[in-house]
């Protein structure tokens, strides 16, 4: 994926013949994410503030406290945050 200033993005063929077009987490939607530390681990909502495929960094809004949060899309609709 290339990520151009102002937002402009291009999309490339993945393995498969998928594109990373087939985001399981689209810009907007509410997902649940989950955040591992050793020995805890919580599940939160967030929004999406952008596209992401499954294996792919993405940033979230935590939806009570309004921080930034870059997680890893795990499946559609499900992000892991690591500290």
């Amino acid at each position: 994926q290339v990520v151009r200033p102002g937002g402009l993005r291009a999309t490339l063929p993945a393995a498969g013949g998928r594109t990373i077009a087939d985001a399981a987490v689209r810009r907007g939607e509410t997902v649940t994410l989950v955040y591992q530390a050793p020995g805890m681990s919580l599940t939160m909502r967030a929004r999406a503030l952008e596209d992401g495929a499954i294996g792919q960094p993405v940033r979230l809004m935590n939806t009570s406290s309004n921080r930034t949060i870059d997680a890893v899309v795990t499946g559609p609709g499900a992000a892991r945050a690591n500290p």
